[in-house]
């Protein structure tokens, strides 16, 4: 039998096949995955034959031997005995199974195929499996997650008879002669597309952010998946839980609430390459493959060019055996009337006696070999100043020129604090009294800006092999700005200093002078590491404390701790003294008309209340009391009296932040320093005492009742200079040279062996 159909139990010879087809393609550039179909119009008495289940295998056989296996979609009935059956290949299977993607920083080709593929079977060549990955991938089917993958490594897909897919490299060699006795003439054509001058790749970063974003608000039900636009990090969820989650997801149970998230902030480069010098510009450009990264960005480039180099494809009929889509093989040119070299990128198969196809072939164009593509695998990292000789056999080279950061600016050190309410009266026990609570503490002082990030330039450096030796000199971090000390000046005067900027780095004859500065930076793939971005922002010192909200008179609340970077920093505790520190003086008649009756004048005042924190050194107990003043005068009527509450505890002295631990950071910014305390309460009051009833009314003279604040300038917290920004470095890509050790599958002279028809041995 030539050709025979098998499904579940039924079993279709030549005969019954009114009409069978095949439709198979390769994107030679890997920029599709097209989905193999098989259709065929059988003729079959058992009605049952509709009742399918879908994915179900259905098997095709050209004498007996089994050409592949694809999956049950659908079953026409057109007549009475005749049913279509319309299948798709294994790659069908993973078109209807969702894939969540995520942010991969160096996850192998056989760590996200495995992931993709679930259960479907599956083949990665040894030489493509521990290829390293960096980009993201959204929400997609896990065909286009494939897809995504094998562009990147610059692979193909190709399905075996059996259904397994395999990852491989298409060979370059001659697979079949399609010599002109096997073409058939009739509705052959030769199409030549116009020449492309240049094709350009955008090579993705997704760098994690530092702003927090809403990503849903309002009632969940249990389970319910929110799917997001865009990679997300460091979820977190209120009125209701987050019960799984990823990149690009989050899962959550029954409730109503918010769900935030912080985005990575998605940078892109362009890479051009040269395809042709053709006058009119025709420039093909892949935007959306987001595994593209720094280190394979160079590869895809020269695929693509190559690809776009052959502009000359052959539509033609054809009698086949074995040949397939992303083969190379010699075809006879129906015009130019001799052989050809090109390769197959279509074929729609009759299947007949004779197995007929439509092909599409791409004159000149030659599958590129993963030994000819130049996938960066090596990273070095030059620093200070020194010469740098590219290693033997390298020949190209991507250099990301980083120059030294700014530095930050200084913070600002803690402002006054404000006064308390005054209150006074008189009660029936003849005592009149002013007194003066407990007011704000003092606000910490503003932290300083961050340093820039660094100026960055990128290189693409070719001719490595002629070049020799390259020197190389890394730029220093500029200093942090210098805070102010003076703390008797205004706070008018309480400025922000800048810090100063980076030096540049230089590699041969390029500068980051010439660079771009960027607040984001440069995300290492590698070690997804960012380097060269803004500084961080310094901490505003913490407040003073002050009186009790709504609390009784005289009542103190410590300012609040100030915690930074994961650790605490206290602020000043409140003094456990609570008497007043006062001045008393009696007054004997000072009514001569009733020298029985004396006066006593008092004044004083407690502690203040404890200084804010700053990052370095927690707030200061307040430690110095409150007093009275009492000065006499000839008689009680010219007599003052005066009650100082106690300044506050010193608000804590910020230290300097230290320098970025990555290269080409901007400093941080310099801290604030803390707040004083606010000062304590303050009471001013005179008493009469051997006031008979006799003596009502009573109207005694009265002294100048006086409360104050013993504030101090040198109770505000120093802010800190900025921190100095870290020094640039050179980050250089290449592909490592290959060395080929002696083994069995190695000639004598280090080559690979190949079989008899030439193709390199992978397993």
């Amino acid at each position: 039998m030539r050709n025979t159909i098998t499904y579940r139990g039924f079993t279709f010879p030549a005969k019954k096949i009114a009409r069978a087809t095949i439709g198979l393609e390769q994107s030679l550039p890997i920029l599709t995955l097209g989905i193999d179909t098989f259709e065929a119009e059988v003729k079959c008495s058992d009605p049952s034959i509709e009742h399918f289940q879908q994915n179900e295998p259905v098997i095709y056989a050209h004498r007996k031997k089994q050409m592949g296996i694809y999956y049950l979609q659908s079953v026409e009935r057109v007549s009475p005995d005749h049913y279509t059956l319309s299948a798709v290949s294994t790659l069908g299977l993973l078109e209807q199974m969702d894939f969540y993607g995520g942010i991969y920083t160096g996850e192998t080709v056989a760590e996200v195929v495995a992931a993709i593929c679930g259960s479907i079977p599956y083949i990665i060549k040894s030489n493509l499996q521990n290829i390293k990955l960096y980009g993201w991938l959204g929400i997609m089917s896990s065909r286009l997650a494939l897809q995504q993958v094998l562009f990147a490594i610059g692979a193909n897909l190709v399905t075996d008879a059996n259904g397994v897919l395999r990852i491989e490299n298409l060979w370059d060699g001659i697979s079949g002669v399609l010599d002109k006795a096997k073409i058939y003439m009739d509705d052959a054509s030769v199409k030549r597309d116009p020449p492309v001058t240049s094709v350009t790749v955008l090579e993705h970063q997704y760098i994690p952010g530092t702003d927090r974003k809403d990503l849903f608000e309002g009632t969940a039900t249990e389970g319910q998946r929110i799917p997001f636009d865009s990679p997300m990090s460091d979820l977190s969820a209120e009125g209701f839980s987050i019960l799984e989650s990823g990149t690009n997801y989050a899962v959550v149970s029954a409730g109503s609430g918010k769900l935030t998230g912080i985005p990575y902030t998605h940078t892109i480069a362009e890479v051009t390459k040269s395809v042709s010098n053709a006058p009119i510009k025709n420039e093909e450009r892949i935007e959306n493959a987001t595994l593209v990264s720094l280190v394979n960005s160079n590869a895809v480039a020269e695929r693509l060019s190559a690809y776009y180099a052959s502009r000359q494809t052959i539509h033609v009929a054809a009698r086949i055996q074995r040949e397939h889509p992303g083969q190379v093989v010699q075809i006879y040119h129906p015009f130019d009337k001799k052989m050809v070299q090109a390769t197959i990128a279509t074929s729609d198969v009759n299947i007949s006696r004779v197995l007929k196809s439509d092909l599409t072939v791409l004159v000149d164009f030659v599958p590129p070999q993963s030994s000819d593509v130049a996938y960066f695998d090596t990273r070095v990292i030059l620093t200070g100043n020194g010469t740098w000789t590219p290693p033997e056999g390298v020949d190209e080279a991507t250099a990301i020129l980083i120059s030294g950061g700014h530095g930050g600016a200084s913070g600002l050190f803690g402002g006054l604090p404000s006064k308390g309410q005054d209150s006074g009266g008189t009660s029936e026990w003849f005592v009149i009294w002013k007194d003066r609570d407990v007011g704000t503490g003092g606000e910490g002082g503003e932290p300083g800006e961050p340093g820039n990030g660094a100026r960055i330039l990128r290189l693409s450096l070719t001719g490595l092999t002629q070049s020799g030796p390259i020197n190389f000199s890394c730029g220093l971090g500029g200093k942090g700005g210098l805070a102010q000390t003076d703390l008797s000046i205004s706070p008018t005067a309480n400025i922000s200093v800048a810090g100063e900027a980076g030096t540049d780095t230089i590699f041969g004859s390029a500068s980051t002078a010439t660079g771009v500065e960027s607040d984001v930076g440069y995300l290492d793939p590698v070690s997804n590491t960012v380097f060269g971005a803004k500084g961080k922002r310094g901490a505003k010192g913490g407040k003073g404390g002050s009186k009790k909200t709504d609390g009784a008179f005289g009542e103190i609340e410590p300012g609040p701790d100030l915690i930074y970077e994961g650790v605490v920093y206290h602020a000043g505790a409140n003094n456990p003294d609570t008497a007043y520190g006062s001045t008393l003086q009696r007054f004997s008649d000072f009514m001569p008309n009733k020298p029985h009756i004396t006066a006593t004048v008092g004044a004083g005042g407690k502690y203040g209340a404890g200084g804010g924190a700053a990052v370095g050194e927690d707030g200061h107990i307040a430690d110095v009391k409150g007093f009275g003043v009492v000065t006499s005068g000839a008689s009680l009527a010219n007599t003052t009296a005066t009650g100082y509450g106690g300044p506050g505890g010193k608000g804590g002295d910020a230290v300097k932040p230290p320098r970025p631990v990555a290269y080409g950071m901007g400093g941080t910014g310099g801290h604030g320093g803390g707040g004083p305390g606010a000062p304590g309460v303050s009471r001013a009051e005179v008493s009469y005492s051997g006031v008979s009833s006799s003596d009502r009314p009573f109207s005694p003279p009265k002294p100048n009742l006086v409360v104050d604040t013993a504030e101090s300038l040198s109770s505000r917290g120093l802010g800190s200079d900025g921190g100095d920004g870290a020094d640039g470095c050179i980050i250089l890509y290449f592909r490592s040279p290959k060395i080929i050790k002696k083994g069995a599958l190695v000639t004598k002279d280090h080559s690979f062996f190949c079989d008899a028809s030439g193709r390199l041995i992978i397993t």
